[in-house]
């Protein structure tokens, strides 16, 4: 289960990579997130097209994004502009090889657990 959420990850991911357009964003606010008290930024940018959008990274970022009014480069999906992810390496491939790694760890255990029993 979790590396099939993994897979569509990374394919929503590419397709964001393949389809998307990339606009500066600012750091708007950093709030803590969930039960962690790890800070996530929340970004502004605009569309090509005029339209300011805003939303909450997934997962903490660098240091340097984590400042309010901090720049960095989002790439968003024109057709639906709320699927964004700032351009950084971890923000866009990040979230499917965590889950796909998840994966792996659960078969190997399984394996192992099944050559000991």
């Amino acid at each position: 289960m979790t590396a099939s959420v993994g897979l569509i990850e990374l394919l929503r991911a590419l397709l964001l990579v393949r389809a998307g357009r990339t606009a500066r964003a600012t750091v708007i606010s950093v709030k803590p997130q969930g039960e962690s008290d790890t800070p996530v930024p929340t970004l502004r940018f605009r569309t090509e097209d005029g339209q300011n959008f805003e939303f909450q990274e997934k997962m903490a970022g660098a240091s340097d994004a984590q400042r309010i009014g901090a720049e960095v480069v989002v790439i968003y999906d024109p057709k639906n502009p709320l699927v964004a992810r700032r351009r950084a390496f971890a923000q866009i491939w990040g979230p499917g090889l965590f889950w796909l790694g998840m994966g792996a760890l659960l078969l190997v255990a399984a394996l192992v657990a099944h050559l000991v029993a």
